[in-house]
C-alpha cells in the first residue's frame, strides 16, 4: 500500500475516533457499509455484463 493511501486511512481513522456521539458513529458506520455494498454490487453487475458479452461472442 502506498504511503499516500496509508496517510489517508490514518486520517480517516483519526477523524472517526474523534467523533463523540455514538449516534453519529453509528451513522458513519452505516454510510461506510452502504458505500461498500454499493461498490460490491457494481462490481458484480459489471462482471455479469462482461460474462454476457463473452457468451454472445462465443455463440456468434
Amino acid at each position: 500500500m502506498s504511503e499516500e493511501k496509508k496517510a489517508i486511512i490514518e486520517r480517516m481513522a483519526r477523524k472517526f475516533t474523534e467523533i463523540q456521539s455514538s449516534d453519529a458513529k453509528g451513522y458513519a458506520v452505516m454510510c461506510m457499509t452502504a458505500y461498500e455494498s454499493g461498490k460490491e454490487s457494481g462490481i458484480m453487475e459489471e462482471r455479469q455484463r462482461w460474462e454476457q458479452r463473452q457468451d454472445a461472442v462465443a455463440t456468434a
